[in-house]
């Protein structure tokens, strides 16, 4: 089943001091990671050639924060792959690359770590291989934002509008939500990505009037052969269901501002359980978030991503 969608501390001042310019991606950083990495073994061509076959691409994990949140060496770059694939072209009617939107998640101070470079994993070395994404292109309702004296922002109307729908791995009539979703090179994710992509697998994140909490509807097409169709079918609370918190204890000093997030689970209407954690690793202005520790210990060296 798919999985669903750190510890830190207190960022520098000067990190955040001018945030669409502050640490541009460079060929040192890029270096540095890729080497850090614990897991260095490159996809074979025998698994290259699987994933083209099947309209994948395959990108270096240590260039993450340049495709995935647009930040390189010659600042940002909003637009999606300028040569869609065959599937995006034939099954999306997507035949040129489009300029993506940075969502209103950035005008809230309790979600800003969501806008930038996200890896889902679990905490134990288990399982290697976790996925890397980003909410900060994704759609989100925020209507009218209220500022406090602290900083924090939040509205205050009904609960649709706090929520905010993450399309995992692309869908028919959204044409900016390929390649924000990376799994680990894996057999299985050959077939589930396009499968999900023609689903139009959607999590929706009904956040809470403070943000520090959110339930995670799974959306669906159930016609997956035909991927006009918009995902509209939900799972029923009692088959799974989950919801994701804010925890600052021992994480990020207890500042809440969307950087860690425990996600758990519930099955056949039976307690919640701990699933995963959510952390950030780059934050949404290109800095170094509490999260890339993770990044370098459980991220392989390249993931596979839609086109």
């Amino acid at each position: 089943m798919l999985r669903f969608l750190g510890c830190g501390g207190c960022h520098a001042n000067n990190l955040r001091t001018r945030p669409w310019e502050a640490d541009p991606l460079t060929r040192g950083e890029r270096d540095e990671v890729m080497f850090s990495l614990r897991h260095q073994e490159h996809i074979g061509p025998l698994m290259r050639t699987a994933a083209a076959c099947c309209c994948l691409e395959v990108k270096n994990t240590s260039e993450v924060k340049e495709w995935m949140i647009g930040f390189n060496n010659l600042g940002v770059n909003n637009k999606t792959a300028e040569y869609p694939s065959v599937f995006q072209r034939c099954c999306m009617c997507q035949c040129r690359g489009v300029e993506r939107k940075p969502s209103d998640l950035i005008r809230i101070r309790q979600l800003e770590g969501l806008t930038g470079v996200m890896i889902q994993t679990d905490s134990s070395l288990r399982e290697q291989g976790a996925n890397i994404f980003t909410l900060k292109w994704s759609e989100m309702d925020v209507g009218s934002v209220l500022a406090l004296r602290s900083g924090m922002m939040w509205t205050d109307h009904h609960p649709t509008s706090r929520s905010v729908n993450k399309v995992v791995f692309g869908a028919f009539g959204k044409p900016t939500t390929a390649g924000l979703w990376a799994a680990p090179p894996h057999c299985k994710w050959l077939c589930l990505m396009n499968f999900a992509r023609c689903m139009g697998l959607t999590f929706r994140c009904r956040f809470s009037p403070d943000y520090e909490s959110a339930f995670i509807d799974p959306l669906f097409n159930p016609c997956c052969c035909i991927p006009c169709c918009q995902p509209c079918c939900e799972l029923p609370k009692s088959c799974v269901a989950y919801d994701m918190f804010q925890d600052g204890s021992g994480h990020n000093l207890g500042i809440h501002d969307g950087s860690y997030w425990e996600v758990r689970r519930s099955c056949c209407s039976r307690p919640f359980k701990r699933h995963s954690e959510i952390i950030t690793v780059y934050h949404g202005d290109g800095s170094k978030g509490p999260g890339l520790p993770h990044l370098l210990e459980k991220a392989t060296q390249q993931v596979m991503v839609t086109y």
